[in-house]
């Protein structure tokens, strides 16, 4: 037999690189994290570090950020602007309920804009044959979250303080609530990421969007507002995945008046299409990875 017997060629344009091979393989993602650590926790720490480096108070942005954020939501909404309580007073407790929403919905918006560029700023890692660049929209969601629990620091502080905050059994899900988001915001960034490298105005189109997506999905406005303005209007916005997560957020969070008390329903409706979108980011993302080096 000659040696050429055993010889098999590879073209990567003719390889089976169909989005459905990926479902399976979706399961040892977690794993695949877990090995890289190391390349995740170097990015990450980077990511952190290099946001602040050359300020003068440099990490303490993280704390005074929410803070003034609080401050300025507390005073505009929730004196100035916001809804009335019944004996025509300020409530303050629709400011918690912005400031609640706004933390979560700028988690989710930092991480994926974060995540859109990822693999065409590492283009010289994405040539490395060896290396797993599916792993590069994961220290964005990390970085997203870190400054996100900041802020939830600082709201459960004050709003304890202020008496605006009312924790119940519904704070030990908060953890359930930081995996769905972790996993509906990955799902995303993959999807965007590799988006990103085929068609480059994808940036553009997701800040648009997300500008948009803010207000829809209830950052901001209640149902029983919307519905104030366009009777039967809300039930549209209840059909966005994005409304049921921020939801989830306030009520573990303890921002009672203004939400729905529907934590599980919530939490399980974001769940469903958290891993949808995980399932769809992560088999476009490697269903196309191979493309990757010829286009960064």
């Amino acid at each position: 037999m000659s040696e050429s017997t055993f010889i098999q060629a590879y073209s990567a344009e003719k390889a089976r690189q169909g989005v459905l091979r990926w479902f399976l393989p979706l399961f040892g993602y977690p794993l695949l994290i877990f090995r890289q650590r190391a390349v995740v926790w170097n990015f990450f720490r980077r990511e952190l570090l290099g946001r602040f480096r050359g300020s003068f108070l440099g990490v303490f942005w993280v704390l005074i950020q929410p803070i003034f954020l609080f401050a300025l939501y507390y005073a505009v909404f929730g004196l100035l602007l916001g809804p009335k309580t019944a004996l025509g007073k300020p409530d303050p407790e629709f400011a918690m309920f912005l400031f609640a929403g706004v933390l979560a919905w700028g988690s989710y918006s930092e991480s994926t804009t974060r995540a859109c560029n990822i693999v065409i700023e590492n283009g010289n890692l994405v040539k490395k044959v060896a290396f797993p660049c599916e792993v590069l929209p994961v220290h964005p969601v990390m970085t997203s979250m870190i400054v996100y629990l900041v802020g939830v620091v600082v709201l459960e502080i004050v709003g304890g303080v202020l008496g605006l905050v009312h924790l119940d059994a519904l704070a030990f899900a908060f953890p359930l609530v930081l995996v769905v988001h972790a996993m509906f915001t990955l799902g995303i960034g993959l999807f965007l990421a590799n988006l990103q490298v085929f068609m480059r105005d994808t940036k553009e189109l997701l800040a648009l969007a997300n500008q948009t997506l803010m207000f829809a999905a209830g950052t901001f406005i209640t149902p029983e507002q919307i519905d104030a303005v366009a009777k039967g209007a809300s039930a549209y916005v209840t059909w966005l995945p994005w409304y049921h997560l921020l939801q989830a957020h306030r009520e573990a969070l303890g921002v009672k008046p203004y939400a729905t008390s529907d934590f599980w329903g919530h939490l399980g409706f974001s769940a469903l299409w958290g891993f949808a979108f995980l399932v769809l980011g992560y088999s476009t993302f490697m269903s196309r990875r191979h493309k990757f080096a010829d286009l960064v």
